[in-house]
């Protein structure tokens, strides 16, 4: 057997899976240890993950007895031992001390996964608790609550996942109704329940706090604020969890009581997710778990937004302590703000389609949606707590109103017309009415219009009157920009088909067009016309007073998707959008210009040169070359990986993070910023000032920012205020009032074009923005270190920092 070592994960499961692919980038083979747990609803979880598993990773079914499973192991030299969820913390930390493995103490395992004992031990290390007690019958129960002075109480499981089991009790009567289901049910575990807990109601708000600790050292790797909904007394169900990107007042306290929890738990190493309420008294523990966050996410989106995905810096606290210091030592910064939208369903339901699949791609900060459970059942649940949620969104975006207004969207659409996202039943067939369609045909503005119809016999019909009609499979061939046009649809298709063809007849509208939906086309649905009324916000087109007589057609006006308005961007996520290629200068021009910059600035050995944003290196590595100390930021993922392959490959030391340019952090001053290759002015006035001084201050006193972008006199001279060309062309337009470039990226597939909107400095202009940042302009040349002209294409600016 090959000496390859081993990363044991014990139960695999949720966000633990990512353990599989973080082992085997350090080398190691995934092993996966499942213990013995009785039938109980997460078996069935377990088992589709289980299937999920790649047929070469090693799997065992561990047996009852601990020297057994030892004996099984014997075969494989580990490395180190991974709790991939709740259920195997107890396991984990019992396997990692018989094989002398880093790993937290067998003996308090109970106090990381009993609630209960976790309340005791904070109790008992002296910091804050929730007055708790353990009960086994209805007497017991009563008499707590009215030890408590007969106020709110929370009833739930003594273990449990999520809010699973989780009951708030206003009065007597709940109280009992609760302790008794519970005594009488299973827990997550399979075993019967025997005893339940019963906890004062604290009222506040609820946070995460996701950690890793490193040999007794403890460091928070991420911050969420949590939503809930109380469902009476039913539970409490997840509305979402927002990932605070900044820290506000309150916060640090918040963060010091983690780690005094941290302590009185015996967290030594590895993760802890723990929830946590923050009242008027402050900061106290609910509970907490020694594993990864779950929720869903995926390792690419955790590390655009936060720069990591959990498990590796669970790993690193295993395996590489210095690693874990660095990143401790690093500022928090995550570089995009991320939620997780749990949808709540009001009761019990057969689900015949999904508009929502329709709808909420058309969400600015959409990411992605899970529908598997109710796509493989056909049917949905009251929600009462996470497990009955029915599915869950993942919003993200550079911009927190951005995200904050999907949410309000998906928020209002669940609460008032809940059967756009999961609908009962569909639409009916119902003939044209010609003379309405002609009616709101004709109503429209002169010039070129349309109507979007059924099939090839409908449309003929309405030609003979001078109609320009088309069917749904041939509405992608209509040329031109339009006036307006008719969509009328009828509703037999389906709503989430009717939806889906709205974004592509808005395509086809100039902007300030008039939309007209008829009522044939929302007949039968559940939600009438809410539907179209929803799909037309997100496409941008304003609903607009109905006409008299014409009441029960919908009209619309677009105001324009992908338009820049007084120099301000309106596609904000511009930078991860347009194809990786359009960011990266040619790999000869920019090892030339890398060598040249060395050359120039006289970078050597054990210079401090911060390269942001870095794209995959192809300059800096250079410096790299020379002797530099390179560190780099850029905020897509894949350039990120694509540097460290770069200097690894090499064999030269550099370190590599995603993140945001305008939260560009360097502890102690870099010698040299680099902001190479059109790689400032994307943002307002204001944002652009403040990349500018984030910038200056990661500078020491003495060093220099080196940037490099367009002159302004070449584009004047060489670029048209408007700029017509082929559509499937990059196309430039030079706006004079703002001073902006608006280059417009061609669409991939059927996406929608990309618009990038960059203010362009002159010379002058640049050395006031130095000034306000504490810059002091020193050099300036064209292309290649040359003198500038108004000829030059490019411009590079050498700016000192005062000593």
């Amino acid at each position: 057997m090959s000496m390859q070592r081993y990363a044991v994960i014990v139960e695999c499961s949720s966000n633990g899976r990512f353990y599989i692919p973080e082992a085997r980038r350090r080398g190691l083979r995934p092993l996966v240890i499942y213990p013995h747990l009785p039938d109980s609803p997460y078996t069935a979880m377990r088992a589709h993950t289980r299937d999920e598993l790649e047929k070469e990773i090693p799997v065992i079914d561990a047996p009852e007895d601990m020297d057994a499973l030892i004996k099984l192991l014997e075969p494989y030299p580990i490395a180190c031992v991974l709790a991939g969820s709740e259920y195997g913390v107890a396991m984990a930390d019992e396997l990692a001390h018989r094989l002398g493995l880093p790993g937290n103490a067998p003996e308090t395992s109970y106090v990381r996964l009993e609630k209960p004992s976790m309340q005791e031990a904070l109790k008992k290390a002296g910091i804050r608790y929730i007055r708790s007690r353990t009960v086994t019958s209805l007497e017991e129960a009563e008499a707590f609550w009215r030890e408590l002075g007969e106020k709110r109480v929370v009833v739930k499981p003594l273990a449990s996942a999520g809010t699973v089991g989780v009951h708030f009790c206003s009065d007597l009567q709940q109280l009992q109704q609760h302790v008794r289901a519970l005594l009488a049910d299973k827990d997550l575990f399979g075993r019967t329940i025997e005893a339940v807990m019963i906890q004062e109601y604290i009222d506040g708000t609820e946070y995460i706090v996701n950690t890793v600790s490193c040999n007794g050292v403890h460091r928070m790797t991420d911050l969420w604020m949590y939503n809930k909904v109380a469902i009476g007394s039913e539970g409490n169900a997840y509305d979402y969890a927002r990932l605070m990107t900044r820290l506000e007042p309150g916060h640090r306290a918040l963060i010091e009581y983690t780690y005094q929890v941290l302590d009185a738990l015996g967290y030594t190493y590895g993760p802890s997710h723990g929830e946590y309420m923050v009242d008027e008294e402050g900061p106290v523990l609910i509970e907490a778990g020694a594993r990864p966050m779950g929720g869903g996410f995926s390792m690419d989106l955790l590390d655009a937004c936060l720069g990591h995905h959990l498990t590796d810096c669970a790993m690193d606290s295993y395996l590489n302590p210095e690693r874990f210091e660095e990143a401790r030592l690093a500022p928090y910064r995550p570089a995009m703000e991320m939620m997780i939208k749990y949808f709540i369903a009001p009761r019990r339901q057969d689900v015949f389609a999904l508009p929502a699949l329709a709808l909420l791609k058309h969400l600015k900060s959409f990411r992605r949606v899970n529908l598997t459970d109710v796509l493989q059942s056909g049917m949905l649940e009251k929600t009462v707590d996470l497990l009955s949620a029915p599915a869950f969104l993942q919003l993200c975006h550079p911009d927190l109103k951005v995200v904050m207004q999907d949410y309000q969207t998906i928020r209002q659409i669940e609460q008032k017309d809940f059967g756009l996202l999961f609908a009962e039943g569909g639409g009916e067939k119902s003939e044209l009415d010609v003379s309405q369609a002609l009616e709101a045909y004709r109503s429209l503005p002169e010039g070129e219009r349309f109507m979007l119809l059924d099939d090839e016999e409908e449309c003929r019909r309405m030609r003979a009157y001078g109609v320009t009609a088309v069917p749904p499979d041939t509405l992608e061939s209509l040329s031109g920009e339009r006036v307006g046009g008719v969509f009328a649809l009828s509703s037999v298709m389906g709503l989430e088909d009717c939806l889906d063809m709205v974004p592509s007849f808005v395509k086809k509208l100039r902007s300030g067009g008039i939309m007209r939906v008829m009522d044939r086309s929302y007949r039968g649905f559940p939600c009438g016309s809410a539907g179209y009324e929803w799909m037309m916000r997100l496409m941008d087109v304003e609903l607009q007073v109905p006409l008299y007589g014409q009441s029960s057609i919908l009209t619309g006006l677009l105001g324009g998707v992908s338009a820049v308005r007084s120099g301000e961007l309106i596609q904000t996520d511009w930078f991860v959008r347009v194809k990786d290629d359009q960011w990266l200068l040619p790999e000869r021009r920019a090892s030339q210009e890398g060598i040249e910059i060395c050359e120039r600035l006289g970078i050597g050995p054990g210079a401090k040169v911060y390269d942001c944003p870095c794209g995959d290196a192809r300059i800096s590595y250079q410096m790299a070359l020379c002797g530099a100390d390179v560190t780099g930021m850029d905020i897509n993922p894949r350039f990120v990986k694509q540097a460290k392959e770069r200097f690894q490959a090499l064999g030269i030391a550099g370190r590599f993070t995603v993140g945001d340019m305008r939260n560009a952090s360097y502890p102690g001053g870099c010698d040299v910023f680099l902001n190479w290759f059109n790689s400032f002015g994307y943002f307002s006035e204001e944002e652009n000032q403040r990349h500018m001084r984030a910038m200056a201050d990661c500078i020491r006193p003495g060093g220099f920012l080196l940037l490099e972008g367009p002159n302004p006199s070449h584009i004047i001279d060489n670029v048209k205020t408007k700029y017509e060309q082929n559509p499937a062309e990059v196309q430039q337009q030079w706006d004079e009032n703002t001073r902006r470039m608006n280059i417009t990226y061609p669409p991939e597939g059927e996406g929608e074009a990309v618009v990038v909107s960059i203010r362009i400095y002159d010379l002058e202009e640049y050395r006031a923005l130095f000034q306000e940042a504490g810059l002091v302009l020193e050099e300036s040349f064209g292309e290649h270190f040359r003198p500038l002209t108004q000829d030059s294409m490019r411009m590079i600016l050498v700016a000192r920092k005062p000593a």
